[in-house]
């Protein structure tokens, strides 16, 4: 039986890491509820650009039944943040977790349902400890092709990306080439911080923008934080990203029922922050009115208002992973 403990750690590195995967059931099913043959997809850029195919020059696995939380080496997100600072992996979390950092992906709380109803329990309850060794000091990125490797290896993974037709949100200006109050070009935060990785967005910021506006702190290039406000607010953002990662953020942060495509046309690197009240916590119509102590700001409003910004539904073909066979790894 697992612990509180056990099953907290679980639930917290679900949600910190906001999972995104899109995965094909397991078990064999009849031809008639599978999805139609689809094509399959090129290998994502980020892979190409990161080298290809990569391994750890050593690695351990074992499976943690202690019940004690670990932190890791530096933080399993699926931005450009908090990148590791050598060749030393450490981590302690689900093979879920695991396989989320190795492709690099988020999903919508929506997409998460049949996710959790198509793969072995075991892959969410069970909590393995993984340290591995690299050499030199590899990127975040190369970090990713490493465990691909190591999951393929030790816990059979099979999974490849296919392209679908999804219905999603595309992501556009309320009015072209014009960004919000909170959405600016990327300026350097700090002396001595991390260079921007392609030039600086062409489009210029709203009248009344203000780098005091941009959250997280500067010194914090390409890490997405969130953080909780009074009255159940949100402060979400980021600093030296593009509008395409900016997207795929949104989709999870925003509970979304889909993925958001960014069609903003917007290039170049951008910071921005956004304060809103998630769904989940907006108050309940009585019909009766009542005085309250701020405004309510919903996620699309906060969109409109502070990045200039508004979701539009569409259909996309979108590359999602398809993961085909894992088991149980062998310890060592």
């Amino acid at each position: 039986m697992q612990t509180a403990s056990g099953r907290s750690r679980v639930l917290m590195a679900v949600t910190v890491l906001m999972l995104s995967l899109f995965l094909r059931p397991l078990d064999a099913q009849p031809a008639a509820a599978q999805t139609p043959p689809t094509e399959q997809a090129a290998m994502p850029q980020w892979q190409i650009a990161a080298g290809g195919r990569m391994k750890f020059e050593t690695a351990t696995i074992r499976k943690d039944v202690s019940g004690t939380f670990k932190k890791p080496s530096f933080a399993l997100s699926a931005d450009d943040g908090w990148s590791p600072a050598d060749g030393n992996f450490h981590a302690d979390f689900p093979l879920m977790v695991y396989i989320q950092f190795a492709y690099k992906l988020w999903l919508t709380p929506e997409e998460t349902r049949p996710l959790f109803a198509s793969l072995p329990k075991w892959v969410l309850s069970d909590t393995y400890e993984i340290q591995a060794q690299a050499a030199g000091k590899p990127s975040k990125d190369q970090m990713r092709l490493m465990m691909q490797t190591l999951l393929a290896e030790r816990f059979g993974l099979k999974a490849h990306f296919e392209s679908r037709q999804l219905s999603v949100y595309n992501l556009t200006p309320i009015k072209p080439g014009t960004m919000g109050t909170r959405l600016r070009p990327h300026t350097p935060s700090c002396e001595g911080g991390p260079a921007a990785k392609d030039s600086p967005a062409t489009t210029q910021p709203a009248k009344g923008a203000s780098t005091e506006d941009i959250f997280p702190p500067p010194c914090l290039d390409q890490a997405l934080m969130t953080i909780p406000k009074p009255n159940h607010v949100k402060l979400t953002g980021t600093r030296n990203t593009t509008m395409a990662l900016i997207a795929t953020y949104l989709s999870s942060i925003g509970e979304l029922d889909r993925p958001v495509v960014d069609e903003t046309g917007l290039h170049g690197r951008v910071d921005f922050s956004l304060d809103f009240t998630p769904d989940s916590n907006l108050p309940v119509p009585t019909g009766v009115e009542t005085e309250t102590d701020s405004r309510v700001t919903t996620f699309k409003e906060a969109l409109q208002e502070q990045l200039g910004l508004k979701l539009v539904s569409a259909k996309a073909a979108l590359d999602v992973l398809v993961v085909n066979h894992v088991e149980r790894p062998s310890e060592n």
